[in-house]
């Protein structure tokens, strides 16, 4: 397989999983679900979205690192915009 026959399968894969997220959190009107909105507060707490990474262990501080690229790659599949993402900082997840 040639390097453009890969970069064009990588391609079509994000699109993919970009409407698979979408499918999954937003409802009519590109809107965040309401239950979309509660997975995301509580990722958001998992995932070190508004925390320190930083750790004296590099390996612990690692793992958040990874967790954090969750957040991240989630945020991007659904454009939300930097207003919306901080409207998911102030949701309280209930806990």
């Amino acid at each position: 397989m040639s390097l453009g026959e890969r970069i064009n399968r990588m391609r079509k894969r994000a699109i993919f999983q970009s409407r698979a997220v979408k499918e999954i959190f937003l409802g009519d009107g590109g809107k965040l679900t309401r239950s979309g909105e509660a997975v995301l507060a509580d990722l958001r707490e998992y995932c070190f979205a508004q925390k320190s990474l930083f750790h004296s262990d590099a390996l612990v501080m690692a793992k958040r690192e990874g967790r954090r690229e969750v957040w991240m790659r989630l945020t991007k599949f659904l454009n939300l915009d930097e207003r919306q993402v901080e409207q998911l900082m102030e949701i309280d997840d209930g806990l």
